[in-house]
């Protein structure tokens, strides 16, 4: 459903003359099959909050391993890490990789390397750590010869320092991670997976589903909460009740209802406002992030003049809030969460 519906949605968009240059989903294989098979001409990107959010659940299950205690320190640094390397890079896939790659080498304490093939750079700084036979046993598994994917071994790595301050390498680090630990190894094993590194490529740095998540949110939690029994109140009226089989009760006989179609219409209408506010330029944006003692900033352009936030905003769903309670949201968008299937 969800590749028939982005389908029809894009067909719909270029039948009313809207042309999509850019799109963002998250990384799902269907989509991006049919995406490069229909959609030639658009740029298929990817939702970096959805990637963040993948690799943030395996490194929160190695968390609960006894032989990586460290790995809750570093989780967030990590993270906050690849978010500003998929900014940094402003849509430069190959930048926006390097960009990560650095983290297999700062983690370690290392701030200057010689450039190369990742395989090769990493074999250079690991050599520069002396281990004892203990720990040359437990380092086997984090041997850059074991990374499975040729592409992320052949992978270039042009860049020779740490993008950061210099002055942070001058002294030595004490939250620095064994080249032999376990901690090292989930980082490393995740980020030189082969998707994982294919799909750094496509990291989106302006659009993100973020905001959209936030807005289902806000609908299925204010307007059309789940746990709302709808049908009670006549919205899908039963029109009769048929005995059927049940797969999952051994093939007893169970009563089923037979309900009046669903009333989707409100979607349309909803569909059509949005549209219609886009092209009339009349579109709610949310309000760009000011610092403690700064003036408002205005929101940044490209070089098309088109406006966005680089930062995903998690208040636009308080802001959307905020609009609808002050009276700034059109009307007829408010109808249309209020009233429902009505």
């Amino acid at each position: 459903m969800e590749v028939e519906g982005l389908r029809r949605g894009l067909l719909e968009l270029g039948d009313r003359g809207i042309a999509v240059k850019i799109l963002t989903t998250d990384r799902s294989k269907s989509v991006a099959t049919m995406v490069k098979n229909e959609f030639g001409f658009i740029n298929h990107l990817f939702d970096p909050w959805h990637y963040i959010k993948g690799l943030h659940k395996i490194f929160r299950e190695a968390t609960k391993l006894k032989t990586a205690p460290e790995m809750k320190a570093w989780l967030s640094p990590i993270l906050n890490h690849i978010w500003h390397s998929v900014i940094q890079a402003n849509g430069d896939g190959n930048r926006c990789t390097e960009f990560i790659y650095v983290t297999l080498i700062h983690t370690l304490g290392i701030h200057q390397w010689q450039g190369g093939r990742l395989e090769d750079v990493l074999h250079r700084v690991h050599s520069k750590f002396s281990l004892t036979p203990a720990e040359k046993k437990k380092y086997r598994k984090n041997n850059p010869s074991n990374i499975k994917s040729v592409l992320v071994k052949d992978f270039n790595m042009s860049l020779t320092q740490c993008p950061h301050s210099p002055r942070l390498s001058e002294s030595p680090e004490s939250g620095k991670l064994l080249v032999y630990s376990k901690v090292y190894n989930v980082i490393l094993n995740a980020l030189t997976a082969e998707h994982t590194f294919l799909d750094m490529q496509q990291l989106s740095p302006h659009l993100s589903t973020a905001n959209l998540e936030n807005l289902h949110s806000l609908i299925t939690g204010k307007y059309r909460s789940k746990d709302k029994y709808y049908e009670m109140e006549g919205n899908r009226r039963v029109i009769k009740k048929v005995q059927r089989k049940a797969k999952h009760k051994g093939g007893e006989y169970v009563w089923r209802k037979i309900k009046t179609p669903p009333n989707y219409s409100w979607k349309k209408r909803f569909n059509d406002l949005i549209i219609d506010n886009y092209v009339n330029d009349n579109i709610i944006k949310p309000k760009p992030r000011r610092k403690k003692g700064e003036d408002d900033e205005e929101i940044e352009e490209d070089e098309e003049g088109n406006d966005y936030c680089v930062e995903v905003d998690y208040e636009f769903d308080e802001y959307l809030i905020d609009e609808i309670h002050g009276g700034r949201a059109p009307s007829a968008l408010l109808r249309l969460f209020e009233e429902g299937d009505n």
